[in-house]
């Protein structure tokens, strides 16, 4: 682990602490910074809170690493620590000052660290355990199981790193004063201190948790889930006024039906329809009878009124040319009378001796041929008055056979149109006979078919799809079915239960290591109280005697000596069963001892004899700061050490 402090005036500060497999001694006075060691590895693996630092923007070290060291105000402050998994070692890098909710990774050994460019970047802080948070490399790292445990709120919550730290490390305030002494509650983890233990040791009993935690998920699942059904169910109850089965059928009540399964009625249902179908086309059949002969009269209606139209217009005619021949007769006959008044002046011209044309004044004796004699009247040629008589009787009797010829036509013309018009009335009133006494109620019985064929076809529809409502509810009691097996199995599983041979092996080895640690620490002058303590998961896991309170049996001093047998004991169980792979303590154990109470001579004498008996020390590490007299007794395994009171960890490093 390697600190450095940058101050103003472009000095440096620092620390290196090099350490090794097995035994690793911190020695020194207090207050010189042993502890600080200790905080950088907590801090340099995101897990100040067990040093009781609860918020990110707390610094959990003193003064002299961020803010002034010898009266030098310092800019920049961070942290180097090494770690390793046996298996690939890393390099963590992490402000003290500055962005402190961020650390930088690389694969390599801290001497390594400025060489190497590769790097990543995680979060560290507030739990953070997707994909760019620490807390998930960390587990990662150490090929450890990322789980949810159930919370005292019945929610689900990650198992942290920082809740797994207590059984590793013991801080020197508050850690001697119980096991798990700085335990984080803050996560809201149910029975977090037996989680924690059956987690890193490898209990089986972790497992009912896991259990439990399923369990939980699956019930709430299949709540949702019959809510969900629940609720279709009765929509489609109600929708269908449906009732149920013993064998989950739907069961419709209907009026002027009764009641049918859905199946059957839709079945009936489609048998009425089909027959409506049918009245309907037995009335097209007979409409295109009815509209063959209807055709046809109307064929013949245009006929007829084309024809009288046709005779109308003669009749139209003849009577404007009967008119005409009248109107020539009638001018006639005015001639004629003329005439014969001309034929009297002409005799009382001979014996008036009248010279003059009383009308026009012209001369009587004049010889121009192109004017009347009495009138001055342009003419083609000049004839007497009793040949203009003759000639008009002879023009009038053909006039009047001609008259007669078209009167007699006109008669056979309105005859015609008298005909014509008798027969448009009979087919008129046939047609409308047709259409009042036919079609009137044939088309009122086709509205009323179709009405009840649209009813019952919108009928068919709701009804298989309200079946396919209910069909769709299959797969969601399917999914209820297997949920409620699931869960009935858990709930075997749990109850079935039994500590398994492993999670027995491992209780009784971590107890004996305890009673034998106890035993060469001199916890108990009575050997029997030694012999009788035992590890419940009623007390977490925790030592305890069935008839004493072992809190309040021992002194300060021999507590300090169960908690050390206790986490010795756990090393020494994860080394010896090193081949049960379910066991993920890190082989790592970290003491940082009692402020107020320094292990004494014997204490510390029992603890080395223990410590070199532990085999395969090339596969575990202990973290170990004191500075008790018995030096000696340590020398060989002191990695670092302040020599007296004013000998800090934190020097100043040659530019």
């Amino acid at each position: 682990m390697k600190y450095t402090i940058k101050c103003a005036d472009n000095s440096t500060y620092g620390a290196l602490v090099e350490f090794k497999k097995g035994l690793n001694v911190i020695y020194g006075p207090n207050s010189v910074g042993k502890s600080s060691i200790i905080t950088g590895i907590l801090y340099g693996l995101g897990a100040e809170k067990g040093l009781g630092i609860f918020k990110l923007k707390d610094n959990p070290f003193k003064p002299e690493f961020y803010e002034k060291i010898e009266k030098k105000n310092i800019i920049e402050s961070y942290i180097l620590l090494e770690i390793s998994n046996s298996h690939e070692t890393i390099t963590i890098k992490r402000n003290i000052i500055g962005k402190t909710n961020i650390c930088i990774v690389k694969k390599c050994e801290l001497e390594q660290f400025y060489t190497i460019n590769d790097s990543k970047s995680y979060i560290i802080g507030n739990g953070t355990m997707d994909e760019h948070g620490f807390q998930k490399f960390l587990f990662n790292f150490l090929n450890w199981e990322i789980v949810e445990v159930v919370g005292y709120d019945g929610e689900n919550t990650k198992l942290y790193f920082e809740n797994l730290v207590p059984l590793f490390f013991v801080e020197q305030k508050a850690g001697w004063s119980q096991i798990q002494a700085r335990q984080i509650t803050r996560y809201n983890i149910r029975d977090v201190k037996k989680i924690s233990f059956e987690y890193l040791l490898g209990l089986g009993k972790f497992n009912v948790h896991l259990l439990e935690l399923e369990k939980k998920e699956i019930s709430n699942k299949i709540k949702s889930l019959k809510t969900e059904l629940d609720l279709k169910r009765d929509y489609i109850l109600t929708l269908g006024n449906a009732t149920v089965s013993d064998n989950n059928v739907l069961i419709i009540d209907r009026i002027g039906f009764g009641r049918y399964e859905i199946n059957d009625l839709i079945r009936h249902i489609e048998n009425l329809l089909k027959e409506k179908e049918e009245k309907i086309q037995a009335i097209y059949d007979k409409k295109d009878l009815f509209d063959s002969s209807a055709n046809s009269k109307r064929d013949k209606l245009r006929q007829i009124l084309n024809l009288k139209t046709l005779a109308l217009e003669k009749k139209r005619d003849l009577v404007r040319e009967i008119n005409s021949y009248k109107n020539y007769i009638a001018k006639i006959e005015i001639n004629k009378k003329k005439n014969k008044q001309l034929e009297q002046i002409q005799k009382l011209n001979l014996e008036l001796n009248i010279t003059r044309c009383p009308v026009c004044e012209s001369k009587l004796g004049s010889n121009d041929e192109s004017h009347c004699r009495l009138c001055k009247s342009e003419i083609s040629s000049i004839s007497t008055a009793t040949e203009n008589l003759l000639f008009l009787e002879d023009e009038k009797s053909s006039f009047v056979k001609i008259l007669g010829a078209r009167e007699l036509e006109l008669e056979k013309t309105l005859q015609i149109i008298q005909n014509l018009s008798s027969d448009e009335t009979y087919l008129k009133n046939m047609l409308d006979f047709q259409m009042k006494t036919y079609l009137g109620q044939e088309i009122q019985n086709l509205r009323e078919l179709a009405t009840e064929i649209d009813k019952l076809y919108s009928d068919i529809l709701s009804y298989k799809g309200l079946l396919s409502k209910w069909e769709d509810l299959e797969p969601l009691m399917h999914k209820i079915d297997e949920a409620e097996k699931r869960k009935k199995q858990i709930e075997n599983e749990i109850k079935d239960y039994n500590k398994s041979t492993t999670d027995q092996d491992i209780l009784n080895t971590i107890k004996n290591f305890l009673i034998s640690n106890s035993k060469e620490l001199h916890l108990f002058t009575s050997s029997k109280l030694t012999n009788d303590i035992k590890l419940e998961m009623s007390d977490n896991y925790t030592p305890s005697l069935e008839f004493y309170d072992i809190s309040n049996i021992s002194s300060s001093s021999d507590y300090i000596r169960i908690i050390l047998s206790y986490y010795l004991a756990l090393l020494q169980t994860s080394v010896k069963l090193f081949n049960v792979e379910r066991i993920k303590y890190p082989n790592l154990l970290i003491l940082d001892e009692p402020k107020q109470q320094n292990l004494d001579d014997s204490a510390i004498k029992a603890f080395v004899k223990i410590i070199e008996e532990i085999p395969n020390s090339d596969n575990w590490q202990i973290i170990l700061t004191t500075f008790n007299p018995e030096k000696s007794l340590l020398e060989k395994y002191i990695r670092y050490e302040m020599k007296h009171r004013y000998d800090f960890l934190l020097k100043k490093v040659n530019s």
